[in-house]
């Protein structure tokens, strides 16, 4: 792979508000326990879900994203689940929106392989240019084969 242009994936943004969580609940549990006092049991297993939250934001920053360089992208979708893909194996591209669980807009980036499979991968307006730069390389090549 050639130098990489844009990187589409997650932030590490979302870890402030659940390091803020970690520390509250920690503290209060280690507080509590401390003072042998039983409700250490209930913040400690709020401290161990923040911490699963914490985890699941790790892994989708260092094992879920998208690479792009000149001649294709770098489809990251877990750990040992990566292939590179040429912008000509593509033969369609485009963004989507819906809403997610929590109410809130969601927008995905979309993709069909050569073998008819489609791909779908969240991403925030922060990963818009990628997006566009992506969507368009493939649209770009798609016009240029049929002429």
């Amino acid at each position: 792979m050639k130098r990489v242009k844009y990187e589409i994936g997650y932030d590490l943004f979302s870890l402030i508000p659940a390091s803020v969580t970690l520390l509250v609940f920690g503290g209060t549990t280690v507080i509590l326990k401390i003072k042998n006092n039983g409700m250490f049991i209930f913040t400690g297993l709020l401290s161990l879900a923040v911490i699963a939250i914490i985890a699941a934001v790790l892994y989708a920053h260092f094992f879920k994203k998208i690479l792009i360089d000149d001649e294709g992208f770098y489809y990251k979708n877990g750990i040992g689940k990566a292939k590179y893909y040429k912008f000509s194996d593509i033969k369609e591209a485009w963004e989507s929106s819906g809403m997610a669980g929590n109410g809130a807009n969601q927008y995905y980036l979309n993709f069909k392989t050569a073998d008819g499979i489609v791909k779908k991968f969240v991403f925030t307006t922060a990963n818009s240019d990628g997006v566009d730069f992506l969507v368009s390389k493939v649209m770009d090549d798609k016009q240029n084969e049929e002429q």
